[in-house]
């Protein structure tokens, strides 16, 4: 179904492990097979700061924010969604 959609989607970790990255992602964001992806710092920066928010609050985040990837400057709108564990953990 994820694979349907038009959008960059990626999974990652509680500790920022890209464990899944559509293609949309791969190349807007230049992800290696490693799973490490090539931003620029400000988006690092909000998007460890919502990826955190997220998680703390265990409820969905969103972002809209300015990156430069390799096709040039572009805004970003993005959602952060925790997964949530049985147990209500962030996994």
């Amino acid at each position: 179904l994820v694979d349907n959609l038009p959008d960059p989607v990626m999974r990652i970790t509680p500790e920022r492990v890209t464990v899944f990255a559509k293609q949309a992602a791969r190349d807007l964001f230049e992800i290696d097979v490693f799973g490490n992806v090539r931003v620029d710092e400000q988006t690092r920066r909000e998007s460890t700061r919502m990826v955190r928010d997220a998680l703390d609050a265990r409820a969905p985040r969103r972002s809209e924010y300015r990156t430069i990837t390799r096709s040039g400057t572009r805004v970003l709108s993005t959602r952060f969604i925790p997964e949530l564990g049985p147990d209500g953990e962030p996994r």
